[in-house]
């Protein structure tokens, strides 16, 4: 029988070990390696480095793992309070997931294509692909604040946890929401407020973590 506190645990360290991973690759690889408006310096900057990039892609791989992790702990973690919302929200992560392995891959082929000679043709299918990645992967976000906001919805209507914590996976759902639509809408689009409502879910998994792990009488339910 699992018990809610491990899949509160599960999924409470699942996002912790998914956020290191997504700003390592984000941050210390992918920001370091791809150049805004110049594909030919992207692709110099890979052939010198790589292994690193491949470290890259492999860190968005344990972010992706971690994501269907984190799906499947929610939906225990919030099993009793809807099964049929739970799973639901769960669904939309694991929707969210797939798109961005889909989208992932657009980086191996950049790999693939760095394999030939650096002709017009081959940069602008490098191109193609950065661009792809990001435009694909946007798309999930779709779906990740979808679940979010079910998530906030849950969150409130449990007996368990503080309304605070639920109004602020419903402002990060939302968020990702608006943020997502208005981009796809006019790509320029890029609001700090939007992206700094996706913060709601980390908040929640540290109180859960470091607070609602030692509040909540797990004993009342078993899964």
């Amino acid at each position: 029988m699992l018990s809610r506190r491990t899949a509160a645990l599960a999924g409470g360290w699942g996002v912790i070990v998914m956020t290191v991973f997504y700003f390592f690759a984000e941050l210390f690889v992918f920001q370091r390696l791809l150049v805004p408006g110049d594909t030919l310096a992207t692709a110099e900057n890979i052939l010198a480095n790589e292994s690193l990039f491949r470290i890259g892609i492999l860190g968005f791989v344990i972010v992706i793992v971690c994501d269907i992790i984190v799906a499947w702990a929610f939906y225990f973690l919030f099993k009793p309070t809807s099964n049929a919302l739970s799973l639901l929200s769960a669904w939309f992560r694991l929707v969210y997931s797939v798109i961005f392995l889909v989208a992932l891959f657009n980086y191996l082929k950049v790999l693939e294509l760095l394999g030939e000679a650096l002709t017009s043709e081959v940069v602008l299918a490098i191109t193609e692909s950065i661009e792809s990645f990001g435009k694909e992967w946007s798309l999930g976000f779709v779906f990740f604040g979808i679940h979010l906001t079910l998530l906030g919805y849950l969150s409130l209507k449990s007996k368990d946890i503080p309304k605070i914590m639920g109004v602020l996976l419903l402002i990060a759902g939302i968020g990702y929401l608006i943020n997502t639509v208005l981009q796809f809408i006019d790509p320029e689009f890029n609001h700090l407020i939007f992206q700094m409502t996706g913060w709601g879910e980390l908040i929640f998994v540290l109180w859960l973590l470091f607070v609602g792990i030692k509040q909540i009488d797990w004993t009342q339910h078993k899964i």
